[in-house]
């Protein structure tokens, strides 16, 4: 949420004037935070959900999906 307020603030086709200093820096953060985020999340698809499933499936269970 906090990245898509910034993104439209630092959008071309929305301003009459070039970001702030201030905006691109925020953008900068927000947008590394994501991608650890997104980094982590593909970590645990891969290695806990993935164990997980294997587990549920000797079990007889239903895995768990995720929808992207």
């Amino acid at each position: 949420e906090k990245l898509a307020s910034v993104g439209s603030d630092v959008s071309a086709s929305s301003a009459d004037f070039r970001p702030t200093d201030q905006q691109g820096e925020v953008y900068g953060m927000l947008r590394a935070q994501l991608d650890g985020l997104k980094v982590q999340f593909s970590q645990f698809v891969a290695g806990d959900l993935a164990a997980f499933n294997a587990k549920a499936a000797k079990l007889g269970l239903q895995p768990l999906v995720l929808f992207q």
